[in-house]
């Protein structure tokens, strides 16, 4: 499943701030989220919210089983009004804030690992999408709201991303993991190139090139091939996109089932390639193994009469009560419960 990073979120927003001002008029369950009907003189349109994309569509998305959260938004939220949509400190969470009259709600949206979409009232969880129960801090209702733990990159100073830099064995990854993603650290990279250590007029170099992630032109395209959507040209995808009027336009395509989600025969092959790939793995397993007891076989069947003495003379030792480990130590042969330990070369 595609999802947004921070990257995308802060061009996105451009967008979404065209909705203040729209009244709710009807919420609908769509899959891992909501769909909220929006409406400004005469002009309609939804607000999609999961907890991977978020985005703006003219026609209702695909709905599906009611939740419990949609159900009290239905009750609560309808007939108020947008006052702001924005995103938090870079992160990879949207901040909504609903108004009507002198009453007030806020809408978090999660586009993290685990997501979550969560109303929120005086600081206090209504009710989330999800109830969840963390190390720090606890999805449910009446619990204090609290922003998950985030470290986004573009908040680093200089002399923070030095240090990042100095400390990493695989800078695009780590990157990545600060919020950024994948696609967007090997466009910062990209203006280097991947090595082992950067000096510092290349950490310099991918520090501007990194902070200039936020001021592109934008662009919104699609990589079909790299499976790749920017609000933006990337220069390290080398292949020809699809070009789109706005940002949600490109997300409300890339949502769809047939280009994001995989159909059931994919993921029946997927699963028959994973058990073919176990079963070879097994057979060469089992092939080793028998190509390690047919040498054992060949020695045993070579040395048959060196071994059948061997065992004679043990027994014999046995009859005379002779302290059998010793003297077959003295001969370099080991003896040990009842079993001889012998080199066939």
């Amino acid at each position: 499943m595609l999802e947004l990073t921070s990257i995308d979120i802060f061009y996105l927003i451009f967008e979404l701030k065209k909705i203040k001002g729209y009244r709710i008029t009807k919420i609908y369950p769509i899959n891992d989220g909501i769909s909220i009907k929006l409406f400004k003189l005469g002009n309609s349109l939804f607000l999609n919210i999961t907890t991977k994309l978020v985005w703006i569509s003219d026609k209702k998305p695909e709905t599906f089983k009611m939740t419990n959260l949609c159900k009290l938004m239905r009750s609560k939220l309808e007939r108020y009004f947008i006052e702001y949509i924005e995103q938090v400190d870079y992160e990879r969470l949207i901040k909504i804030k609903f108004l009507f009259k002198n009453d007030v709600y806020y809408l978090y949206v999660e586009l993290i690992r685990n997501g979550n979409i969560v109303l929120v009232k005086d600081n206090n969880i209504v009710y989330p999408l999800y109830i969840k129960k963390f190390k720090f801090r606890e999805i449910k209702p009446k619990q204090e709201y609290k922003f998950p733990l985030m470290e986004n990159i573009l908040n680093f100073n200089f002399n923070k991303f030095v240090d990042f830099v100095k400390g990493s064995k695989n800078l695009a990854k780590d990157i990545a993991k600060k919020g950024v993603g994948g696609k967007y650290a090997e466009e910062v990279i990209s203006v280097v190139g991947k090595k082992e250590k950067y000096n510092d007029d290349e950490i310099k170099e991918i520090y501007n090139s990194l902070k200039g992630l936020l001021n592109k032109k934008i662009e919104p395209v699609f990589y079909i091939k790299s499976n790749i959507f920017s609000p933006f040209l990337l220069n390290s995808v080398k292949e020809e996109p699809m070009h789109f009027k706005s940002f949600s336009e490109l997300i409300d395509f890339i949502s769809k089932k047939d280009v994001v989600k995989k159909s059931v025969f994919d993921k029946d092959i997927e699963k028959l390639e994973r058990i073919i790939k176990m079963q070879k793995q097994r057979l060469d397993k089992i092939n080793r193994e028998i190509e390690i007891n047919k040498e054992k076989g060949e020695k045993i069947y070579e040395n048959y009469n060196l071994i059948k003495e061997l065992i004679d003379n043990v027994n014999e030792l046995r009859k005379k009560n002779k302290n059998i480990k010793e003297i077959l130590k003295k001969k370099g042969i080991v003896f040990n419960n009842n079993k001889l330990v012998v080199n066939l070369k």
